[in-house]
This record gives C-alpha cells, structure tokens and sequence, in this order.
C-alpha cells in the first residue's frame, strides 16, 4: 500500500505527545494529521479522511465515550479508532464496549500499532476489522 493512502489523526490534547507519535507514524509511511480536541478532531476528520484515529481516552471535549459517533460520522469509510491510555484494565473494558477497535497502554509502540492495524487497511469491514486486530494492551517495556 503506498505511503499516501494510510492515513492517521492524532488526537492528543498534549502536543509534544502528540508530535512524538505522529512523527513515529510518519517515519512509517503514515499520511499523518493532528488534533488537540474532539471538534478539532472531527473538524480533521471530515476533511481528510483518515483510515485511523488515534486518541487518548481523555480527550479534552470529551462526555465519557460519546466523540466515538462523530468521529465515525465524519468518515466516509469505516475507520479504526484506537484508545491511549494509562488507566488500567476498568477503563479498557468501559471502552471496548463503548466502540473502540482496540485500547493501547500509554506509552504508545508506534511498530506494535503499524503491525496490528497496517493488515486491515483500508476498507475491511468492521466486523472483519475487530477479528483481525489485537484486543489488546500493549504492556510498558
């Protein structure tokens, strides 16, 4: 798949986090975009169309889970969206089950993320997308 066509946003209300790991995803081939917020976000993810979302959980605008519908709607195609967090395993649960692809602990392995979701891209389904992908948290090395 060329570079051009995987395309990320990084959601991450801290930019130096932030532009660590986009540059982590550009260094890969990532088409990589960035937001600080759930409007800018959405706002992004309308225009470019991203085949993954990457937030923390905390997302500043955020009511507990409720961005994921926006984000979804923005997108034309069915998108990824993966959860960053620190918070252990209570948080991951309420997660998944609000509609989360999959949850990485903080701090995030770039590699670990390109491998399980680079297989799927673009334009699995999202059943499809949910076998193929890890569930899983990434532990702290």
């Amino acid at each position: 798949m060329p570079a051009s066509s995987k395309r990320i946003l990084v959601v991450d209300g801290d930019e130096v986090s932030r532009q660590a790991v986009g540059d982590s995803f550009r260094e890969r081939g990532w088409e990589t975009h960035f937001a600080h917020d759930v409007r800018s976000a959405t706002d992004v993810a309308i225009k470019v169309q991203p085949h993954v979302i990457l937030t923390e959980l905390s997302v500043t605008g955020a009511t507990e889970y409720h961005f994921l519908r926006p984000f979804r709607s923005a997108v034309e195609h069915d998108v990824v969206i993966i959860g960053a967090t620190r918070v252990p395993q209570g948080e991951y649960d309420q997660a998944m089950a609000a509609g989360f692809d999959a949850i990485f602990e903080k701090p995030i392995d770039v590699a670990q993320i390109d491998q399980s979701i680079g297989v799927v891209l673009p334009g699995d389904t999202a059943d499809e997308r949910r076998a193929t992908i890890k569930m899983q948290r990434l532990s702290r090395s």
